[in-house]
């Protein structure tokens, strides 16, 4: 009689150290599934930002003067960042890069956060990036 019960408890421990086995693997799953979802969304965020700074500043280019766009724009979060090089705009989140090019190289970027509502306007050929006023 003690030999069936110490058989039924060991297949109880075995069919529990399965189930656990399995459970463990699935979370290994299901942890990289969220580490790249985490990284498409952050260079899907990165090349918007880019995409609206480029598509703006270039349409600006090339209307007239004293002609002005503007747009909400929110991106200033933590190891997130924009740079401007000669006809080239560069956005960088975490481990993430994105980048556009421009047809002008005459900005003048007068904005520190870039959170809200930017313009941008065309002034004696130049494209200003500047906050509403």
């Amino acid at each position: 009689m003690l030999d069936n019960k110490g058989q039924v408890s060991m297949e109880f421990m075995v069919s529990i150290l399965a189930v656990l086995l399995v459970f463990i693997f699935c979370m290994g799953i299901f942890a990289d599934r969220s580490n790249i979802n985490m990284e498409s969304s952050q260079k899907w965020s990165a090349q918007n930002t880019v995409s609206v700074f480029s598509r703006n500043i270039n349409t600006i280019f090339l209307m007239d003067n004293n002609s002005t766009l503007c747009d909400y724009i929110y991106w200033n979060k933590i190891n997130q960042s924009i740079f401007m090089n000669a006809n080239t705009i560069q956005v960088y989140a975490g481990d993430t890069y994105a980048d556009s090019s421009l047809i002008t190289n005459n900005v003048i970027w007068n904005i520190t956060d870039i959170n809200g509502l930017i313009c941008f306007s065309k002034r004696n050929d130049f494209v200003y990036v500047e906050y509403d006023n």
